[in-house]
């Protein structure tokens, strides 16, 4: 029987590593056989964040930037409780602020254009832009 370095858990002679915390027994590098993964959820948040930022001069960056803060939460979340067998929180977090760019940026952008797109305000600044030429011209 052989006994792990890393958690004393008793294995048999013939394994490759150890049955309980997955330490290799000296083949290879020591990795683990149990592997971390990439949270599937993560690489969808980056790449909705990342198609995100060029389609904000569409104004519809805000829906893979939605979709890159919902995707990044629940990678974050679900890495969080996978105990080390996952990994991506960083570009899960990466997904999340770029998504929240766009989406800020989207949103920016339809005021600015509802905004002056409408008649009354484009008087409002026409009124402004006169009163300030004749308050400088006294």
């Amino acid at each position: 029987m052989k006994r792990c370095p890393k958690c004393n858990f008793l294995n048999e002679d013939f394994a490759a590593s150890c049955g309980s915390c997955g330490v290799s027994f000296g083949f290879g590098k020591g990795k683990k056989s149990k592997s971390s993964k990439t949270n599937p959820y993560a690489k969808y948040s980056l790449i909705f964040g990342i198609v995100s930022i060029p389609l904000i001069c569409l104004c519809l960056g805000w829906i893979p930037g939605a979709i890159a803060i919902v995707f990044g939460a629940v990678a974050r979340y679900r890495i969080k409780r996978s105990q080390d067998t996952q990994t991506g929180a960083t570009m899960a977090l990466i997904g999340i602020i770029l998504g929240i760019v766009s989406v800020g940026a989207a949103v920016a952008l339809l005021i600015y254009a509802a905004v002056s797109t409408d008649p009354a305000v484009r008087e409002f600044w026409q009124n402004l832009d006169v009163q300030l030429k004749e308050s400088g011209n006294n």
